[in-house]
């Protein structure tokens, strides 16, 4: 059950990072703001990230969590400097 449970989550985390791609290139190629598109997108690159860390934490893989929750946190400082830049 749980091997099966931890299977969904990944390709939910696998269409969520997709999806971010997507955004990116929407507004690479002008369809959509670039500021929109990378905002959506670092939110979804967020969410995957922090969920990562939090199966981390449940699994007892402490310094993956930190590693997976600092990088979460260095993506959201980037990209609210990126965007009011």
């Amino acid at each position: 059950m749980k091997q099966n449970l931890k299977n969904k989550t990944v390709i939910i985390r696998l269409i969520l990072s997709a999806v971010a791609i997507v955004f990116i290139i929407l507004g690479w190629s002008s369809v959509i703001s670039d500021k929109i598109a990378l905002a959506v997108a670092v939110v979804l690159i967020g969410i995957s990230t922090v969920w990562n860390g939090v199966e981390a934490v449940i699994d007892k893989r402490i310094k993956s969590a930190v590693l997976n929750f600092v990088m979460s946190a260095i993506i959201v400082i980037l990209t609210i400097t990126a965007i009011f830049l």
